[in-house]
């Protein structure tokens, strides 16, 4: 009784920092829908300065309104950007508002925090996701890897003897890992992501349509018509933009083919992360991975045909983990839940810097 009394003050938090979203879940929640704070990574501020609007509320869902189309005297800023936090202050008016929210307003001790991170950070960049927590309002903070909480996450047997083939795509980074009996045997860390799939966008159709579009434009036409392989639904959507060469506004059709091809290179950093990931195993793990194939988490998995074309670039049976988006930090909650068990998994914040 005592524990649930300790969790209900001062609940354990899980938190996934990323750059398109943010993500609190919250440690021994035995509601029948555990608290997930699941939030677009944005922060409206008073143009000209750093004044957070809304009393400071006025971040995640509420701010991403204004992405691209915001009133005279508003900015819409990106705290987080590449996996990295690009601006503190509005990373810690962020995250300060997120943790109330996982919190539900309660005042009290401040939660302990598990926070997932990419295999490529620099200390200092680690040192600077913590920060950011520690002054948003948690107590110590722990880090986990991003690729064994999305293991976790997706339910894989990490623990037993054979091998398990992990991949994270999220906004900016790209994680892939083998691992077995607890332990992290292969992996990658890229900087590349669903934002690069909008950057292709914006570039083809510029040099091929002479139109400039803004990065959620880009976003939506990746949603509507993107794909890593070809679908029984090859659609076609309209874009509108502003015409490069007469400056004006311009509405140009492109297809789902079209697309496709401009998605080629950042996918093909995809495929050659895995592929070096599988070279560096020894022959038995090849053989357990070619049984047991790839698990596809984060955001970037939801890309139509994905997990096709990586089955046949890979020649590896590709599953898509239920809600991949979610899979890190649902994996992180595990890890809080059984401490004991992943404990040489989990890095205290000043160890880690």
């Amino acid at each position: 009784m005592w524990r649930r009394l300790t969790r209900t003050v001062r609940p354990d938090l899980a938190v996934d920092l990323g750059s398109a979203r943010c993500r609190v879940a919250v440690a021994g929640d035995r509601s029948p829908v555990p608290r997930l704070i699941d939030e677009p990574t944005v922060v409206a501020v008073a143009r000209g300065g750093r004044r957070v609007l809304g009393r400071g509320a006025a971040v995640g869902r509420l701010a991403s309104q204004t992405l691209g189309r915001t009133p005279a005297g508003v900015d819409a800023v990106r705290p987080i950007v590449g996996g990295v936090v690009a601006d503190f202050d509005l990373a810690e008016a962020l995250m300060a508002v997120l943790i109330q929210k996982a919190r539900r307003g309660r005042r009290g001790p401040r939660s302990r925090v598990l926070l997932t991170v990419a295999g490529g950070l620099t200390p200092v960049e680690r040192r600077a996701a913590v920060g950011v927590l520690e002054r948003a309002g948690a107590g110590s903070v722990g880090l986990l890897d991003a690729a064994r909480a999305a293991a976790l996450g997706a339910g894989l047997p990490v623990s037993e003897p054979i091998a398990s083939l992990i991949c994270t795509v999220g906004a900016a980074t790209c994680e892939v890992a083998v691992l077995s009996l607890g332990d992290r045997i292969a992996g990658r860390s890229v900087r590349t992501g669903g934002d690069d799939w909008g950057v292709a966008v914006r570039e083809h159709l510029r040099s091929v349509h002479g139109l400039k579009i803004g990065a959620e434009t880009a976003a939506r036409v990746v949603h509507e018509v993107g794909s890593a392989a070809r679908t029984g639904d090859e659609a076609t959507t309209e874009v509108s933009g502003l015409d490069v060469a007469g400056r004006v506004p311009r509405t140009v059709a492109v297809t789902a083919e079209e697309i496709r091809d401009a998605l080629a290179d950042p996918l093909e950093k995809v495929v050659t992360a895995i592929a070096e990931t599988v070279e560096d195993c020894g022959t038995e793990l090849v053989a357990d991975l070619a049984r047991g194939g790839l698990t596809l988490c984060g955001g970037g998995a939801n890309l139509r045909g994905l997990d096709r074309y990586l089955t046949d670039r890979l020649n590896l049976p590709v599953r898509i983990a239920p809600d991949p988006g979610s899979a890190a930090v649902r994996g992180a909650i595990v890890a809080l839940e059984n401490r004991d068990v992943w404990r040489h998994w989990l890095t205290p914040a000043a160890r880690a810097a």
